[in-house]
C-alpha cells in the first residue's frame, strides 16, 4: 500500500498549499478551510458551490485514504473495541443521535472520522471473515462511481451504460461456467435471502409456467421441505433448500 502513502504525503503537500491558496480565497468569497459555518445548502447545485463542494470532498478524500493506509498496517488494531452501551451514551464526542437541525460540514467530517474510526477495518490483514474480507480499491472506484451516478437499473432509459453492463458481465460468467448464449441467463441478487427465495420461484415457474398468467389458485398445493433450522417463526430466511419433483407439486 506503499502508494496510497504516497498519495497521502501528496495529500498533506497539497494541503499546505491549499492552505496558502484558500487564505487568498477566504478573502475573494472561496472556499474556506474552516468547514464549521457551511452547510449541505451551499454545497452544488447551489449557485457558485463548486469550490465548496470541491474542498469538502477532497477533505473526505483524505480521511478515506488515511484510513485504507491504516488499515493495510499489521500494528494497528482490527477494531477499537466498545460495548454498546458506551457508543450509545457517546465516547469522546461520538454521538448517533439525530438532531433536529442540519450539522455543519465539519461535523459531518468528524461524523465520518468517528465511524471509520470505531469500526471493524475488514481491510485489515489480520481481518477474518466467513462473508467478507479484504478492501478492494479498484472496488472502492467503482462505489464512488455508482454513487455519484446514482441511478437505478429499472430500465435501459433510465440506466444504459449500467443495463448493458450487467448483461456483457453475465455472459462472461455463463461462458465460464460452460453454458453458451442461447440456455443460460441470470440476475445479481443482494444477498442470500433473497437468493434463495428466486430459486423457489424460478423452480415454481419450471414446473408450472401456468402460475404466471393463472395465479397461485390454478396450481395444485406445493410444499417445500428445508432444515429444521428454519422452523422459527417469524422468519424469512430459507437455507439448504432442495428441490425435487413430485406428483403434488415443488418441494
Amino acid at each position: 500500500m506503499d502508494f496510497l502513502q504516497q498519495d497521502i504525503i501528496s495529500a498533506t503537500s497539497a494541503g499546505k498549499e491549499k492552505q496558502q491558496v484558500s487564505a487568498a480565497g477566504r478573502r475573494n468569497g472561496q472556499t474556506p478551510d474552516d468547514f464549521s459555518s457551511i452547510y449541505s445548502k451551499d454545497l452544488l447545485p447551489a449557485a457558485g458551490g463548486e469550490e465548496m463542494t470541491r474542498g469538502f470532498l477532497q477533505e473526505l478524500v483524505h480521511i478515506l485514504l488515511t484510513y485504507i493506509s491504516k488499515s493495510s498496517q499489521r500494528s494497528s488494531k482490527v477494531l477499537d473495541f466498545h460495548h454498546p452501551h458506551q457508543l450509545r451514551e457517546g465516547l469522546d464526542g461520538f454521538s448517533l443521535e439525530l438532531p433536529d437541525q442540519p450539522e455543519n460540514l465539519e461535523q459531518i467530517l468528524v461524523d465520518c472520522r468517528d465511524t471509520l474510526k470505531y469500526g471493524v477495518r475488514t481491510g485489515h490483514p489480520r481481518f477474518f471473515n466467513q462473508l467478507s474480507s479484504g478492501l478492494d480499491v479498484i472496488g472502492v472506484a467503482g462505489e464512488w462511481l455508482t454513487s455519484v451516478a446514482n441511478t437505478n437499473m429499472f430500465t435501459y432509459e433510465v440506466s444504459p451504460v449500467f443495463i448493458l453492463m450487467e448483461e456483457f458481465l453475465l455472459k462472461k460468467m455463463q461462458s465460464i461456467v460452460g453454458w453458451s448464449a442461447d440456455v443460460g441467463d441470470g440476475i445479481f441478487c443482494p444477498g442470500g435471502t433473497i437468493s434463495n427465495l428466486y430459486s423457489i420461484l424460478v423452480a415454481r415457474y419450471h414446473f408450472y409456467p401456468e402460475v404466471k398468467t393463472k395465479g397461485m389458485g390454478a396450481l395444485p398445493r406445493l410444499a417445500l421441505f428445508t432444515s429444521e433450522h428454519v422452523n422459527k417463526p417469524h422468519t424469512l430466511t430459507v437455507t439448504h433448500t432442495h428441490c425435487h419433483t413430485l406428483k403434488d407439486g415443488v418441494v
